[in-house]
């Protein structure tokens, strides 16, 4: 009997494991769409801030853009 509280206790534990990291990576996920979304709205503001032309602040959301795909690439292989 004890044996079969075992096993259920352990499956419980890797279901909660499971519903964890689906949890973390949900919030990961939601985190980035917002940078993101708020980056390119304050871009305007910060480039006249600090003296940017638009073609420099679009190199810079697209360096963003080529590191964040090289950096996902990478975690995949």
């Amino acid at each position: 009997m004890e044996q079969v509280q075992t096993q259920t206790f352990s499956v419980d534990i890797t279901v909660a494991n499971s519903w964890t990291r689906l949890g973390a990576t949900a919030v990961a996920h939601m985190t980035e769409h917002l940078y993101v979304g708020v980056i390119t709205v304050a871009l305007p503001v910060i480039g006249s801030a600090m003296g940017l032309s638009m073609a420099q602040i679009g190199s810079l959301v697209s360096t963003r853009s080529l590191v964040a795909g090289i950096v996902t690439n990478k975690s995949i292989v």
